[in-house]
């Protein structure tokens, strides 16, 4: 009814579809002017209070808002009275096409410990125990809670909005890299790992003797260490389950591209992660000049994942949300 503007709808036609609200569950309609539901929410945890009500208020912002005057008004006064309110921050680093990392007064440390509790958001249970125990505590008396969300944005901020043109890269600590100790052929090194990664991925773990026997299989034992690598493969398989939990995961995905110059590649993909939203692409990479060549790689093999993600949502209609390059390798001695 929202979308058709219908005065069945629990703005009777006045607001945008995705603005919803609803007398009945106590749900006040959500506000367009980016942070002006905050004073409202304080506002009206008052009057809960001074009705001597156990009832809590529950305010929901995205990150960039937590610029605005009215969060620090409202954060600001909710501390002042006690108010049994919650202030919920979905941080996803945007701020519509600007990244908001190095401006929000979490990051900044401006912001009491005491009144903030920062959560993994991307398990919806992490959230609903971290909110839970805001709310009891905000019934006990104690006062506001800011819960800082921390997620990744899957998609567009609106559909005039198209991400890819500014969101090019992301970087993310996957445990320890591997260092190598001696001379080694990086083709032979980058087959190892490969196989590595992908008995992993297929069944969910792989053992130390599995590593030794892969490492050893194609000449390069000596290079690196098989407990490093094996240590590295329980790290990056930690990251894939907490970033996309509940996902399946596919590995050695066989692909047929058709090139712009009327050529066909074929290939294989790494790794494919199956979400409810969409699929997550991942190439893995040996990098023997570390840390400095990263640029370079994603600049040499961005179109090659461009054309994977292309022909993956031609042949599936179904989204390529991330793109990323697993770089496990730390460096030549």
């Amino acid at each position: 009814l929202a979308y058709l503007a219908k005065r069945d709808s629990s703005s009777g036609g006045r607001q945008m579809p995705g603005h919803y609200s609803s007398r009945e569950h106590n749900v006040f309609s959500v506000c367009t002017p980016t942070g002006g539901s905050l004073l409202p929410a304080c506002g009206t945890g008052w009057a809960m209070q001074l009705d001597g009500k156990d009832s809590v208020c529950i305010a929901t912002i995205g990150d960039a808002a937590a610029r605005q005057g009215e969060f620090f008004e409202a954060i600001a006064f909710a501390a002042q009275e006690n108010l049994p309110v919650v202030f919920l921050v979905e941080d996803n680093k945007y701020g519509i096409s600007t990244p908001t990392g190095k401006f929000l007064p979490f990051h900044l440390g401006i912001l009491s410990d005491e009144k903030v509790v920062k959560v993994d958001a991307r398990r919806p249970e992490n959230v609903l125990e971290t909110v839970g125990e805001a709310i009891d505590k905000a019934r006990r008396g104690e006062g506001p809670t800011i819960v800082w969300c921390d997620l990744d944005r899957l998609s567009s901020h609106t559909s005039s909005d198209d991400h890819r043109v500014y969101r090019k890269l992301d970087f993310d600590q996957v445990g320890a890299r591997i260092a190598i100790h001696e001379a080694v052929d990086m083709e032979f090194l980058g087959q190892a790992l490969h196989l590595c990664i992908a008995k992993a991925g297929a069944h969910g773990h792989i053992s130390l003797v599995e590593v030794d026997a892969i490492l050893a299989r194609w000449g390069v034992a000596g290079a690196v260490a098989s407990q490093a690598v094996l240590d590295q493969l329980q790290a990056f398989r930690a990251w894939v389950e907490r970033r996309w939990p509940a996902s399946q995961v596919h590995v050695e995905v066989p692909l047929e591209v058709a090139l712009v110059n009327g050529q066909r590649a074929r290939g294989r993909i790494d790794f494919l992660v199956d979400t409810s939203a969409g699929w997550i692409l991942l190439d893995h990479k040996a990098n023997p000049r570390g840390v400095a060549r990263e640029d370079a790689l994603i600049d040499k093999h961005g179109p090659q994942l461009d054309a994977y993600a292309d022909a993956i949502e031609r042949a599936t209609g179904r989204p390529v949300l991330e793109k990323w390059l697993f770089l496990p390798v730390a460096g030549r001695p």
